[in-house]
């Protein structure tokens, strides 16, 4: 690839937004380790959420600290 190509790729990464160049790093990270890329944030973050054993964590979590939301500050 010449220098003139990679200048003109980087003109157009800084036209993304944070959030896109982000996802495009990771897309990019993933193809250099060799792992299908999944697609996006959102869908792995809404798999995770699917997850039972997940969700039975984090309402573990929930009661484990349940005590703390008595301490007297409101939430903002």
């Amino acid at each position: 690839m010449s220098l003139q190509q990679i200048t003109r790729l980087e003109q157009e990464i800084h036209q993304l937004s944070a959030r896109d160049q982000w996802m495009l790093m990771e897309r990019l990270a993933q193809h250099l380790e060799g792992q299908p890329s999944t697609g996006s944030r959102e869908q792995e973050l809404a798999a995770m959420a699917a997850d039972p054993e997940i969700r039975a964590e984090i309402e573990a979590i929930a009661q484990e600290f349940g005590s703390a939301e008595l301490d007297g500050l409101s939430s903002l």
